[in-house]
């Protein structure tokens, strides 16, 4: 694995929407990709592929087994100012930690 998650567990992120793009081919790593709770599909690409979902979608990062899979993500939020939930409650979510609402 590399420097970030092998995993990500179930979650649902802040954003408005969420894109995720594949920066390697899956011939370099096994495993991994988008889980979707709701429907239990998981969803994987090679390079260049972009996903975008609804933040609220119910989501994780499949376990990679072998390799290093590459992604880069990126969040788009509505701009207002009235957030409810305190800083860090979406990474406090992912990592299991109490908490946040």
């Amino acid at each position: 694995g590399g420097p970030g998650f092998s995993s990500l567990r179930p979650h649902e992120d802040e954003s408005l929407l969420s894109l995720t793009v594949a920066l390697n081919d899956m011939s370099e790593y096994d495993g991994g990709g988008l889980f979707v709770a709701s429907t239990g599909d998981l969803l994987n690409g090679d390079a260049g592929t972009l996903m975008c979902f609804a933040g609220g979608l119910v989501h994780g990062g499949y376990p990679v087994a072998r390799g290093t899979r590459w992604i880069l993500t990126a969040f788009l939020y509505v701009d207002r100012n009235d957030s409810r939930r305190e800083k860090g409650y979406v990474l406090r979510k992912i990592l299991g930690e109490k908490g946040g609402e």
